[in-house]
């Protein structure tokens, strides 16, 4: 899916960002994902789950943000430090260039030079869970956002983690898991829609968490015609690229999603049953005069 370079890149510019000036960041995406999962798949598999070539940092605003709280923020002090390290700005990304045979930096102008093969792109993304009304006017750009994300700073919904000398707060597996399944349906590349499914089977999987906690917290996240629409979207062919790609037979990986599916569909077979129930009752009422309370008169 991405070559030995790309995540070995990434990981070590993912140390980088994540110090004691890191402030209130928390890490999402695919090194989330690789950092919950890869010990317990590891022992089942004998091979590391596979990285990533991106780096997600996250960030938490306020509701009422004005302009002097942005630009003291952690999220500002992120921006500066990836803007002094020689990241450039690509719409909501921040992404530094890199000889892909060389594996050296490059400069801007040389990187333009080359031929896009010859290129590879280190990209961080910085997302928030809200975007204050003077976001554009302070960084000059409007980020991801995230809403889900909120729940891992107001809810404590975050795992400490100690990584490589490095202490870390990760989104926890199913919070993480939820965001995977938001965002896999605006996929428009074949990779990120793979590496999205790849990292929703490891997280219900191989996260720690039993997979029947999984399903019932997912429901605090999610609604479950949802979950169930975007587990339902993958296809065969899905799911055999995700096998290839991470050595897990296809099997397996599907009786993992559809278990996902299956309490999601549980719950929608139990809402359409107590809406039957309603719907009979009101006709019931209402076509018999049957008189739903009952108050007395008093003279």
């Amino acid at each position: 899916m991405y070559s030995t370079y790309e995540t070995s890149l990434s990981r070590r510019y993912l140390g980088e960002l994540f110090d004691d000036e890191s402030g209130g960041a928390v890490l999402l995406g695919g090194w989330a994902v690789n950092l919950l999962v890869d010990e317990r798949f590891r022992e089942a598999t004998g091979r590391g789950y596979i990285g990533s070539r991106d780096i997600d940092v996250g960030f938490h605003f306020e509701e009422i943000t004005v302009r002097e709280d942005l630009e003291g923020s952690d999220f500002s002090r992120m921006f500066k430090r990836l803007t002094s390290m020689g990241f450039r700005g690509q719409s909501f990304r921040l992404y530094k260039d890199f000889d892909r045979e060389g594996r050296r930096e490059l400069q801007h102008a040389e990187a333009v030079s080359m031929l896009p093969f010859e290129v590879s792109k280190l990209y961080v993304d910085l997302v928030v869970d809200r975007i204050p009304p003077s976001f554009s006017e302070v960084f000059g750009f409007v980020p991801i956002d995230e809403p889900l994300l909120e729940n891992a700073f107001t809810n404590g919904r975050t795992i400490d983690i100690r990584w490589e000398g490095v202490d870390l707060k990760v989104v926890e597996p199913s919070l993480l898991l939820a965001m995977k399944l938001s965002s896999v349906e605006t996929r428009t590349r074949d990779h990120k829609k793979l590496k999205d499914i790849a990292d929703i089977y490891a997280l219900a999987w191989y996260s720690g968490e039993s997979l029947d906690d999984m399903k019932e917290d997912l429901g605090l996240w999610l609604p479950p015609n949802t979950i169930g629409r975007v587990v339902r979207s993958f296809s065969q062919d899905d799911v055999s690229a995700v096998s290839d790609v991470i050595g897990v037979d296809a099997s397996t990986i599907r009786v993992v999603l559809s278990e996902l599916w299956a309490r999601a569909r549980a719950e929608l077979n139990n809402l359409e049953s107590l809406t039957k129930v309603g719907l009979s009752l009101f006709l019931l009422v209402n076509l018999c005069g049957i008189p739903t309370s009952h108050t007395p008169e008093y003279h």
